[in-house]
């Protein structure tokens, strides 16, 4: 994911719940972004994920410089099913 997106953050992550794997979440970090806080992360191999108490795993990754997303994806179907915005600047991406 990088900043380069037509439309909000929010509406990609709403369109993204039910339809988003695990899978294609890691193949889409691994491609180069155009953010240089994205690619930072990238380049520096940071991996950063943890469990909730429900068993799902949340992934975290950049959208953009001041903007972290956690990706939440169910343990079973690996399907994305929630996330939460951190940041300052996730309102602008």
């Amino acid at each position: 994911m990088n900043s380069c997106f037509s439309y909000a953050l929010k509406e990609y992550a709403d369109s993204s719940l039910g339809r988003k794997s695990y899978k294609s979440q890691i193949e889409v970090e691994s491609r180069p972004s155009s953010s240089p806080c994205v690619q930072k992360w990238k380049d520096e191999g940071t991996k950063k994920e943890y469990y909730l108490s429900s068993g799902n795993l949340v992934h975290v990754c950049p959208a953009g410089c001041g903007c972290l997303v956690h990706w939440e994806f169910d343990k079973k179907t690996k399907l994305l099913v929630g996330y939460k915005f951190e940041g300052e600047r996730c309102s602008e991406i």
